[in-house]
């Protein structure tokens, strides 16, 4: 409201020199009164901006610097905190053998911190297990169409043991012995 009626003042008196300085410092306490807000409220991210937005208006206050700082590195252990627990929740992913929600978890990690080595490296752990995965889930396709079921159920069995929660083991499995039972 002042710096609304600081600028008001200056648009009736174009040029004021106090009424310009007296909306800069308005402007100046709106932003840093935000800022100190959004600190309070953990909203680190909004306090960083609003501390930019009020050293724009006044480079030179250490005060709103030493804010700005603050709010920086709170934000820096906020994102740490963050990162560690969710690699956490990744690697138990991977330990559990749910190697999809691993990858997906790792990713989300990965866009926490800059440095997330961590998460990349559960990451991909969890996809070269889906890689090979695959490549039993393919060898056992093939085999069934070749007519090789021993072959394909091998195979099958294979994947389920990588990955015990995915269904497509179980119906490659169940498709070649069915076949082989037919075939007889």
């Amino acid at each position: 409201a002042a710096s609304r009626s600081f600028a008001a003042a200056e648009q009736l008196v174009p040029g004021d020199t106090a009424s310009l300085a007296e909306k800069l410092s308005a402007d100046f306490e709106s932003h840093t009164r935000r800022g100190t807000d959004a600190r309070a409220a953990h909203r680190h991210a909004e306090a960083i901006s609003a501390f930019e937005a009020a050293l724009r208006l006044k480079p030179n206050d250490e005060h709103t610097k030493s804010l700005l700082a603050s709010a920086r590195q709170a934000k820096a252990d906020a994102d740490k905190a963050r990162y560690t627990q969710t690699v956490t929740e990744a690697k138990n992913a991977l330990v559990g053998k749910r190697y999809r929600d691993a990858v997906r978890i790792a990713r989300q990690a990965e866009g926490i911190i800059s440095d997330h080595s961590e998460a990349v490296q559960v990451r991909r752990d969890a996809e070269r297990v889906i890689a090979e995965y695959d490549q039993w889930i393919n060898k056992a396709k093939s085999a069934i169409q070749r007519k090789k079921y021993d072959e394909a159920v091998t195979a099958a069995d294979q994947a389920a043991l990588l990955m015990p929660g995915e269904v497509e083991p179980t119906v490659l499995r169940s498709e070649a012995a069915r076949k082989k039972l037919e075939r007889r």
